[in-house]
């Protein structure tokens, strides 16, 4: 007996990434920005939200945060395969150049910047991490 205890999108499980950017709507970008309101000091990432129905996510109602995928986070619209390649990489540019941005901004009001050896630390302990749990 196969019973499924949620819908989990992974590339390594052949989820498809969709482009949904029809369904954004002002009440979906308040939504949004008071659950940014709430997490101090977070800039950039991408966040993966379930709700109720098409309606209560258009609407912003009943929003659920699964997870928060920071910095190194793509839009999941670019893996859409209706997008080409050009659109992807346009895509990865604008996430990317926004990224820079704010961390010049981030540095230039006094926030210190993490030194490559401290970097390479936390990218380890990511890598362990991940293997012990299997992911």
């Amino acid at each position: 007996e196969t019973i499924v205890v949620t819908e989990l999108g992974t590339h390594s499980l052949g989820a498809t990434f969709l482009d949904s950017m029809h369904l954004r709507t002002p009440e979906l970008q308040v939504a949004i920005e008071e659950i940014m309101a709430s997490a101090r000091g977070l800039d950039f990432g991408r966040f993966d939200i379930r709700a109720r129905s098409e309606a209560d996510f258009k609407a912003g109602r009943g929003l659920r945060v699964l997870e928060f995928n920071g910095l190194s986070a793509e839009a999941a619209h670019v893996f859409d395969p209706a997008n080409p390649v050009s659109v992807a990489r346009r895509i990865l540019l604008e996430q990317w150049t926004l990224a820079l941005r704010i961390g010049a901004l981030r540095a230039r009001s006094g926030v210190r910047k993490a030194g490559w050896w401290e970097i390479w630390r936390a990218l380890r302990a990511h890598a362990a991490d991940r293997g012990q749990r299997g992911g």
